[in-house]
């Protein structure tokens, strides 16, 4: 299966896609994370796929952080 195959297959079953990106504002502090990721996951019942290629290891770090504390680390999907 190709990572393409896994997206539809993941639009398909309630996923959303996630880039973080550690230098582009949108996606880039505590609280814009938090509000993303509780949308999708609280509101929408979703699961989260993160891509992180574009994240430096301090964002990545943040991320998992927010995910720990809110106890959804079943709803978030790590890529790669």
């Amino acid at each position: 299966m190709t990572v393409d195959d896994q997206v539809v297959l993941g639009a398909e079953a309630g996923t959303d896609i996630k880039g973080v990106h550690s230098d582009w504002p949108p996606f880039n502090n505590v609280r814009d994370k938090s509000q993303k990721l509780q949308e999708q996951i609280t509101e929408r019942q979703r699961a989260v796929i993160l891509d992180t290629r574009n994240a430096n290891q301090a964002a990545i770090d943040d991320i998992r952080s927010i995910v720990r504390k809110n106890g959804w680390e079943d709803d978030v999907i790590w890529y790669p």
